[in-house]
This record gives C-alpha cells, sequence and structure tokens, in this order.
C-alpha cells in the first residue's frame, strides 16, 4: 500500500469529509505529533497550487519530512475541484450519520488542540465552500474554515489508523456501491503518485452518489467506532 506524508493525507481526508458565515479563514495548517508541531502558511499553499513554485518554508518542509515525490503529490489535490448535489450533501453534513462521520473527523482537525468546535467549524467549511452551486476545492475549504488556524493531530491519525481492519469492509462498500467516479479517481490518484502536471483536470464528479448507502454505511462505522469525543 502507497504511504501518504501527513500533508497528503490531510488533503486527502479533507476531501472526503451549516451554514455558518465565516469572518475568518484559515491562516495556517498546524501539524502537531508528541510534543512538537510545525505550519504551513495557507497562502504558501495557494500560491503553490497556482504557479507550482513552492515557498522556501515548504519546500523545506517537504525537504526535511517527505519523499521525493510528496510536493508534487499534493499540487493535483489542492487544484481538483469537485461538484456534488449541494441539497444532498449539505442534507447529509446536518443529518445524524454525517454528524457523527464529522465528528470523527474534527478529533483529528479542529481549530486549536483543546477545542471542542471542530465539528462545527467544519461542517461550515464544506457547506460554505461547496454553496450555492455544488463545486469546490480544497482551498475553499481552507478559506471557509471559521478560525485562522486548523490543527491536525498526527498522533490521533496514526491511533485512527488502528480502527482500519474494524471497518475495511464497511470502507470497501462506500467506495464500491456509493456511486463514485471510479475511473475519474483512478486518475487522480495517477496523477498524484506521477511527475505530471497538475494543469487541465477535470472536475470530480460526485452528483451521483447514493446517499443513503453513503448514511448506511456512515451509520456502520460510528457504530462500531463509537460516538467520537468532540
Amino acid at each position: 500500500m502507497r504511504c501518504l506524508h501527513p500533508v497528503v493525507t490531510l488533503l486527502a481526508v479533507t476531501f472526503t469529509g451549516l451554514g455558518m458565515g465565516s469572518g475568518l479563514a484559515a491562516e495556517e495548517i498546524v501539524f502537531r505529533w508528541q510534543a512538537a508541531s510545525r505550519s504551513l502558511l495557507v497562502t504558501d499553499l495557494e500560491t503553490y497550487a497556482a504557479t507550482g513554485e513552492p515557498s522556501r518554508q515548504l519546500q523545506s518542509y517537504f525537504d526535511l519530512y517527505s519523499n521525493p515525490r510528496g510536493l508534487n503529490a499534493v499540487r493535483p489535490i489542492l487544484n481538483q475541484t469537485m461538484q456534488v448535489d449541494f441539497v444532498s450533501f449539505e442534507r447529509y453534513l446536518r443529518s445524524d450519520a454525517g454528524d457523527c462521520m464529522l465528528g470523527h473527523m474534527a478529533t483529528l482537525l479542529k481549530p486549536t488542540p483543546s477545542s471542542t468546535a471542530g465539528k462545527v467549524s467544519l461542517r461550515a467549511a464544506l457547506v460554505n465552500a461547496a454553496a450555492p452551486d455544488g463545486n469546490f476545492n480544497l482551498l475553499e475549504i481552507l478559506t471557509e474554515y471559521p478560525t485562522a488556524q486548523m490543527h491536525l493531530d498526527l498522533d490521533q491519525m496514526f491511533r485512527a489508523n488502528h480502527h482500519e481492519q474494524t471497518i475495511k469492509d464497511d470502507l470497501e462498500e462506500f467506495w464500491q456501491k456509493a456511486g463514485f467516479p471510479q475511473e475519474q479517481l483512478q486518475q487522480l490518484e495517477a496523477q498524484i503518485f506521477s511527475e505530471g502536471s497538475a494543469s487541465n483536470q477535470q472536475p470530480l464528479n460526485l452528483t451521483n452518489i447514493d446517499y443513503s448507502v453513503l448514511s448506511d454505511v456512515s451509520r456502520r462505522i460510528c457504530g462500531k467506532l463509537g460516538q467520537p469525543s468532540t
């Protein structure tokens, strides 16, 4: 199995995640593990997505902590636009099943390490980024996050990996039966793990997602993992 750098993992997790207006936007992403932390400026990610030129800070981070292709893997994810049915998407995020899944995601991503508002903040960012037409990308999610910082708990992420076998069958059903565009996802994966350009990416069409399947799988996963602490 291919292992992604934590930055890439964050971007991918955020893609798979109400209407709360955000006067602020995430200005930096803070990665925390054990007693250490390191931050990345969102403006550095925006510039890299647009130009392909990393800032000194972004380049040094990947030089220290990633394999040579790590930085190249980030740009296609930053630039990937998604199209969802906004009404169904928002309804799912407000449902009990969506609320529980957001709660588990919010144990990894939150405004501050001790914040209990991670779920509300993440829901606000997703809904506001997708409004009103269902088109959005990762950078738009960041700009709609209602606090200046977004903290990623890498220790919690690694602990969450232990649950993978517990929900493996559910995740397989999620990907195979919920209506995800398998061919497009395979193309995106190939681009992430190649040296190719991030240009000319087609929007990822998620308008055919079967939210009844998604909700059913979400409820089963939450039943196995239990209620999140946030």
